[in-house]
């Protein structure tokens, strides 16, 4: 298998493979590439700079503080891999916490199947949020409020945009959910690399400790971020030079053309010689 490359230069940008391939140079002088290498996690780098964004690599769960916390930079200790010396600075502000604190319906379901007020609805949603769960207020024999609910069961996981979907009485209601329908809490709502470290690989796993006193009671909490790539210098991309014939020895799943005339590129399945 092969695929055949001709007259990139610099302006075209990436070239996605489209499997992991061994790039040759047919040209009749040495090109210059960067390659995105396989595995993605084959590159170590350091952070891009001071200030990358860090805070899409904070894993799922929250990490919950008593306070709000100005930007505080932290040590991070790599829990695989080698990376070494980075350091990441977080913010932590009251927002919202993914619980459904207060139900902000804007329409009356009128002419649904009469039943109990009792009766407990769970929403479908666009999002990944679960387990909210709320019983309407009869306003009327076959007519439903939803504008003035019990919430039977807060939920988790839903953010600020999420749509609510309720079935009541083969009739649809649709709500968005808005930051006023959210309990808060105290998150890290902002996480950079405040010293760049180095050799971290896509994939890699830190940890931080915060740490906070309150009522002179000092609360220590753990957060981990997953590097990615696009956090990396060249957002895991290395140079590559080839001699006129020669065939990287290391398979990539994109590649970039150096300078401004035009090159060609062979892209091969087989092992290089």
């Amino acid at each position: 298998m092969y695929r055949y490359y001709s007259a990139l230069q610099a302006t075209d940008s990436y070239q996605v493979l489209p499997r992991p391939l061994y790039l040759h140079n047919d040209n009749a002088v040495v090109i210059t590439l960067d390659i995105k290498p396989f595995p993605e996690n084959s590159v170590i780098a350091p952070f891009a700079a001071t200030n990358t964004n860090v805070l899409p690599g904070l894993t799922p769960y929250s990490v919950e503080l008593k306070a709000a916390q100005a930007a505080t930079e932290y040590d991070a200790t790599a829990l695989n891999g080698i990376g070494t010396g980075a350091k990441i600075t977080t913010t932590v502000t009251e927002s919202p916490d993914g619980t459904i604190g207060t139900f902000l319906g804007s329409a009356t379901v009128v002419g649904a199947v009469a039943a109990a007020p009792s009766t407990t609805y769970t929403p479908t949603t666009d999002g990944v949020g679960t387990g909210f769960e709320v019983t309407f207020t009869q306003s009327a024999p076959g007519a439903f409020n939803p504008t003035a609910v019990t919430i039977v069961n807060a939920g988790s996981g839903y953010v600020v945009g999420d749509e609510l979907t309720f079935v009541v009485g083969g009739l649809t209601t649709v709500v968005t959910l808005v930051a006023d329908n959210f309990n808060t809490g105290f998150f890290i709502t902002a996480a950079v690399s405040s010293t760049v470290g180095k050799d971290y690989a896509n994939g890699d796993v830190l940890r931080i400790t915060l740490t906070e006193t309150v009522d002179t009671v000092v609360y220590t909490y753990e957060a981990l971020f997953t590097v990615s790539n696009t956090m990396l210098v060249s957002a895991g991309a290395v140079p590559l030079k080839l001699n006129v014939g020669e065939t990287s020895v290391v398979p990539a799943l994109a590649f970039r053309v150096q300078g401004t005339d035009d090159r060609s590129v062979l892209a091969l399945l087989a092992e290089p010689i």
